[in-house]
C-alpha cells in the first residue's frame, strides 16, 4: 500500500511506475480505507504474467482430485485444514471460494508466508495447501504432497498435467495470482501506449518467455483496457468474497 500511495501522488511523466502483483484488487476491499482510489488513481499500462494458485494435499490424505477433496470434507465436515500464505492471500482468497462454491467447511490456517505454509504441509500438520506453483514444484516427485489441482480457469503451461478446479465441475472457480505494470492515475494516454509497446516487445522475446516460465510466471501482455478490466472485475468478486466470508486482516 505504501508503494501504491507514492505512485498514485507522483508526477504523471512516465518515469515513476509500479510492476505489483494483484494486491491492488484485493487490498482495497480487505483494508476498506485507503490513502487512494483503486481505478482512478492509477492508469492500468500491462498485465505482464500470471501464475495459478497451486492446490496440494499431504499424500497421508486419501485424496487425489478435486471430487475427492470435497466428498472428503462433505464426509468429515469442520475436520480438514487449509494453509495459506497469509490473511487476505490470493491464496487464502482461494481457498475461502472453493469453500463457497463447492459448500465444504475447512479450517483456514493463514502463515507468514508460503513456504511455512508447505513446511506445515510436508509434515502433516495441515492436510492441505494453497500456494504458489513455485513451491509446490519442487515437493511433487517426492511423493510427499499430491497436486490436486490449480485454480485457474485453464491448464497452465507451467504445470500442463494437473487439472483446473473448473474442469472439477465447478466452471466459475477462477484465481490468478497476477503481474502488471501501472502509473499514476492522469498519465498521458501516449505514455501508456509507448509504455505497453515497449513492454509486449519485451514479453514476444524468446529468451524472456523462457525466464519468465522458469521463475514459475506465464508471460501475458494485451492492451491497457484490458489490463484495466482485470482489475475491475478483480475489484468486484474479490470484494464480494471478502464481505461475504467476512476476511479480516491482522
Amino acid at each position: 500500500n505504501i508503494g501504491l500511495e507514492m505512485v498514485a501522488k507522483s508526477p504523471a511523466d512516465g518515469y515513476t511506475l509500479i510492476a505489483m502483483p494483484n494486491n491492488l484488487s484485493i487490498n482495497a476491499p480487505l483494508y476498506g480505507k485507503l490513502p487512494f482510489d483503486p481505478i482512478k488513481d492509477f492508469a492500468p499500462i500491462i498485465l505482464i504474467g500470471s501464475s495459478p494458485v497451486f492446490i496440494g494435499v499431504n499424500s497421508s490424505v486419501p485424496v487425489k482430485s478435486v471430487a475427492d477433496l470435497i466428498a472428503l470434507a462433505k464426509a468429515k465436515p469442520g475436520t480438514l485444514s487449509y494453509a495459506s500464505c497469509g490473511n487476505g492471500t490470493p491464496q487464502h482468497l482461494a481457498g475461502e471460494l472453493l469453500k463457497a462454491v463447492a459448500r465444504i467447511d475447512l479450517t483456514h490456517i493463514p502463515y507468514k508466508g508460503c513456504s511455512l505454509a508447505i513446511a506445515d504441509l510436508l509434515s502433516g500438520q495441515v492436510q492441505i495447501g494453497f500456494s504458489t506453483v513455485a513451491n509446490f514444484s519442487v515437493h511433487l516427485k517426492s511423493g510427499k504432497i499430491n497436486g490436486v489441482a490449480i485454480t485457474s480457469k485453464k491448464r497452465s503451461a507451467l504445470v500442463p498435467d494437473i487439472p483446473t478446479v473448473a474442469e472439477s465441475g465447478l466452471p466459475d472457480y477462477d484465481v490468478d495470482v497476477w503481474f502488471g505494470l501501472l502509473g499514476p492515475g492522469s498519465l498521458p494516454p501516449e505514455i501508456v501506449a509507448k509504455v505497453n509497446a515497449d513492454v509486449n516487445k519485451i514479453l514476444a522475446s524468446p529468451d524472456i518467455r523462457e525466464r519468465m516460465l522458469k521463475s514459475f510466471y506465464e508471460p501475458i501482455g494485451g492492451t491497457p483496457g484490458q489490463f484495466a478490466a482485470l482489475i475491475q472485475s478483480d475489484l468486484v468478486r474479490f470484494g464480494k468474497l471478502i464481505r461475504d466470508v467476512g476476511i479480516k486482516v491482522d
